[in-house]
């Protein structure tokens, strides 16, 4: 099956290597790519591509984790800020302290204007103590000041791990899909050179695969792939480098929500570097419209364009 989106990379590759193999069966030498690139290589490289997802999905994983911790502790704190106006106005009627009690953190704001607001209540927190003496101020269920910084130090750590996750999930992606790129180059080259060695041999060059649906069509279509980016608080978008010679651009393309985005859809850029094969997209994600669909148009230098699966990132809530 040709290659339609990014999870049928797999199933493209063990196409060619089964023709490959039926090839060399039916010839006196093997068919041999540039530098000698045999069938064993692109098997061993299909094998090595496959870790290369289940590695993608273990890292996904386990940012995904590290994002929920993240939204766990936020909604916590937020929760004791609410909590900590109110003590103090039942404790302390009348106090200096109820003037310049700090501003709630935004719910949906950035980490460190979270962080930042957190640190005011603590500060807060300890001047108002430090006048009541021996009988601090308590929130619901006797929380104290001291669980406060606890858990303060516990979301600092939760967003240094989610910053490290979200590190290693996007390294993950990035040498999963320059593998899929050697793969996606190496299986154009079989089709050639399978074309020329089975010259006597008919039936199985008409079954040699293709690479892509719509093989016939120019400019070859790309792969892309998309996720939300915690750290960069965007759509992280890759795709694999298009190896047509009369290559002329990119065109990245968006639609709010899930719709599939069309030519005449809203530009976010051209890229004219064949080896720019990701883009971050931060300013569209909005308590308004918090996902969008993407599309990536390969443009070559005659004007024909072919478009790219769809990918939908959601900002999370």
């Amino acid at each position: 099956m040709p290659i339609t989106t990014i999870l049928s990379v797999l199933s493209t590759i063990s196409e060619f290597i089964a023709h490959w193999l039926q090839a060399n069966a039916a010839l006196s030498a093997p068919v041999l790519l540039s530098g000698g690139y045999a069938l064993a290589a692109m098997q061993a490289a299909r094998t090595a591509l496959e870790a290369l997802f289940q590695e993608v999905a273990d890292k996904e994983s386990e940012e995904s984790g590290a994002r929920l911790s993240r939204y766990q502790l936020r909604n916590a704190l937020y929760e004791r800020t609410a909590q900590y106006g109110h003590a103090l106005r039942v404790r302390a009627a009348g106090s200096s302290h109820l003037g310049d009690i700090p501003r709630r953190p935004h719910p949906d704001g950035g980490d460190d204007a979270f962080v930042g607001s957190v640190r005011d209540f603590i500060g807060h927190w300890r001047r108002v103590n430090a006048g009541l003496g021996a009988d601090p101020l308590l929130l619901a269920g006797g929380y104290t000041l001291a669980q406060f910084e606890d858990d303060s130090e516990s979301l600092a750590a939760a967003l240094v791990s989610l910053s490290e996750k979200a590190a290693a999930a996007s390294a993950a992606r990035g040498e999963r899909d320059r593998a899929i790129d050697e793969a996606v180059t190496r299986m154009l080259q079989y089709k050639d050179a399978a074309f020329v060695a089975l010259f006597e041999h008919e039936e199985l060059r008409a079954t040699i695969p293709d690479v892509w649906a719509d093989a016939n069509v120019r400019p070859h279509r790309t792969i892309l792939s998309g996720v939300w980016d915690a750290v960069q608080l965007g759509a992280l978008l890759s795709w694999v480098a298009n190896q047509d010679p009369d290559f002329h651009s990119y065109h990245v393309r968006c639609r709010a929500g899930t719709e599939a985005p069309t030519s005449g859809d809203m530009l976010i850029d051209t890229l004219t570097n064949r080896n720019q094969t990701s883009f971050l997209v931060k300013e569209l994600f909005t308590a308004e419209t918090p996902t969008w669909s993407f599309r990536v148009w390969v443009l070559d230098d005659a004007g024909r364009m072919s478009a790219s699966n769809v990918v939908t990132v959601a900002m999370p809530a």
